[in-house]
C-alpha cells in the first residue's frame, strides 16, 4: 500500500476518481414482475339491439343474399354436424352469415356479448331472432337436418318448429324445404308453396352458389368443438 503522503501528491482529478469509484454503490438491477393485465370490463350489449330486422340487415358482406338454394337448418342436438355437412355441401348454416363476435358466448368482462349469453331467456330470444332472420333469407329450396332418431317424426318444439318454419311458411322466398338425416341420406319433401310463382330465386342460383362455393369450407366462427355447448340446448 502506498504511504498517505505519496497518495495526497496524486493530482485532484485522480483523486477524486477514486474517492468516487470506492464510495459509489453497486446498484443491483431488479427484476419486474410479469403482471398479467385483466382487460377492462366493457359494457354488455342490451338484447333490444338484436331485433330481427337488425339480423337482417346486418349480415356479412361476403355473404350472397338472399340464400338461394343454400340454406340448411336443423334440429336438436345437430349443431356440429349441421356445420360440417354444410362445409363439405356447399350449403349455409345460420353459424355463418354474421360477425362472429355475436356468437362469444364468453363470460369474461371484455366481452359485450356476455349478458346475453349468460341467461337462458335472453339467449333464446337472441337466437329466435337470428333464426327468424336467417329463415326469411332462405329463397328457393331448402334443407332441413334431424338425427335418425327424429327423422319420421322430427322435434316441432324447438327453434325449427317454433321459429324457422313458420317464417318460411309465411314469407315468400322459400319454395321447398326438404329434410335430411345427419348423414345426409333421406330427402324427403316436407313442404311446399302451393302457389306457383311464389318463392324462387332460380334465375341467380347459378351465381349465387358460385359465390358460396368461393368461401372456405366451414367458416363458421370457431372450432367445430366450440358448439358442443349448443348441441346440449333443448330450445
Amino acid at each position: 500500500m502506498k504511504p498517505i503522503a505519496s497518495i495526497l501528491s496524486l493530482p485532484i482529478s485522480l483523486l477524486l476518481l477514486i474517492t468516487t469509484t470506492y464510495s459509489t454503490p453497486i446498484s443491483t438491477p431488479v427484476s419486474t414482475p410479469n403482471i398479467q393485465q385483466t382487460p377492462p370490463p366493457v359494457a354488455c350489449e342490451p338484447l333490444t339491439n338484436y331485433t330481427t330486422s337488425w339480423f337482417l340487415n346486418n349480415t356479412l358482406p361476403s355473404v350472397p343474399t338472399p340464400l338461394t338454394n343454400t340454406t340448411l337448418f336443423y334440429t336438436r342436438g345437430l349443431t356440429r354436424t349441421a356445420i360440417r355437412h354444410a362445409a363439405s355441401h356447399s350449403l349455409i348454416t345460420l353459424w355463418s352469415i354474421w360477425p362472429c363476435a355475436l356468437y362469444n358466448s364468453s363470460n369474461a368482462t371484455d366481452n359485450p356479448m356476455r349478458c346475453i349469453h349468460d341467461q337462458n331467456a335472453t339467449r333464446t330470444t337472441f337466437y329466435e331472432n337470428m333464426s327468424r332472420a336467417f329463415a326469411l333469407l332462405a329463397s328457393g329450396n331448402a334443407t332441413v337436418m334431424h338425427s335418425r332418431g327424429d327423422y319420421e317424426k322430427p322435434p316441432m318444439g324447438g327453434i325449427w318448429g317454433r321459429v324457422e318454419l313458420p317464417a318460411i311458411v309465411g314469407g315468400r322466398g322459400v319454395r321447398e324445404v326438404r329434410k335430411v338425416r345427419e348423414d345426409g341420406s333421406g330427402g324427403d319433401v316436407v313442404w311446399r308453396r302451393e302457389s306457383e310463382g311464389e318463392g324462387g330465386g332460380e334465375e341467380q342460383e347459378g351465381e349465387e352458389r358460385d359465390e358460396l362455393k368461393r368461401r372456405e369450407a366451414g367458416d363458421a366462427c370457431g372450432r367445430l368443438e366450440d358448439y358442443k355447448f349448443f348441441d346440449s340446448l333443448e330450445w
